[in-house]
């Protein structure tokens, strides 16, 4: 779990905000966090998205949503 962990933050930039990816502000509650989630899944999926770095897109939100829905 460490490990895990360690990688999605590594994975995203030095100073990247995870509430920033996500657009959501700091007291954002559990389901607004995975209202906004889902709707950047939906924009930015690769099967669907017309923007050339989509992919990458995605996986930054991903790893977003991963670090603030982790429920230590």
């Amino acid at each position: 779990l460490l490990f895990f962990a360690s990688f999605v933050i590594a994975t995203l930039k030095r100073g990247d905000d995870p509430y920033k990816i996500l657009g959501v502000s700091h007291d954002a509650t559990e389901a607004d966090i995975r209202s906004s989630y889902r709707k950047l899944v939906i924009k930015y999926h690769p099967d669907h998205s017309k923007e050339k770095d989509a992919e990458k897109k995605m996986i930054r939100v991903n790893d977003a949503y991963e670090i603030l829905s982790d429920k230590r």
